[in-house]
């Protein structure tokens, strides 16, 4: 209740949701009094009030079992859940936002080692096809130099995989 003089009072009902003025001594006035043509409060009937009272209670609902989920997938507060401590929303919130950037952050820095994975596998594959050309060259060189009569010394006699 607010004072807003020495003999009257602002109320609010919170089950109407309407704003009276009454005099200290008095009750509450009722919602049609403060739903009254004239009354700068409020200007809503008492379906208008139950209506927007559920909506609101269904919107509530929906947020706090979001929150409750979102809970159930932080690693920090599925911890606590199982725990006697149990964390408030804007706790789970706030977890939430640290989590989801630390996600991030780690999304960017596996990104990163995969560049860097996928560049090294280039490079081995190109590596691999130098090595594959410089055997092949080789066994080239190898025979050219047997079929004009001459010794190769110093050498191994074939690579492995050239034996085949």
């Amino acid at each position: 209740m607010i004072p807003l003089s020495d003999r009257s009072i602002l109320c609010y009902d919170v089950t109407t949701r309407c704003y009276t003025k009454s005099a200290t001594n008095q009750s509450i006035l009722s919602c049609e009094h403060c739903c009254a043509a004239g009354n700068k409060f409020n200007r809503m009937t008492g379906g208008e009030h139950t209506q927007r009272g559920s909506v609101e209670r269904r919107r509530r609902d929906k947020i706090n079992n979001w929150i409750v989920t979102l809970s159930k997938l932080i690693p920090e507060c599925a911890e606590s859940s199982n725990s006697s401590n149990a964390v408030s929303k804007s706790g789970i919130l706030s977890k939430a936002c640290e989590y989801i950037a630390d996600l991030k952050n780690a999304n960017l820095r596996l990104a990163e080692r995969l560049k860097e994975i996928e560049t090294v596998s280039l490079e081995t594959d190109a590596l691999r096809q130098q090595l594959e050309q410089s055997k092949e060259e080789i066994c080239m060189l190898r025979r050219t130099l047997e079929q004009n009569g001459l010794e190769v010394t110093g050498l191994p006699s074939a690579p492995p995989d050239a034996q085949s």
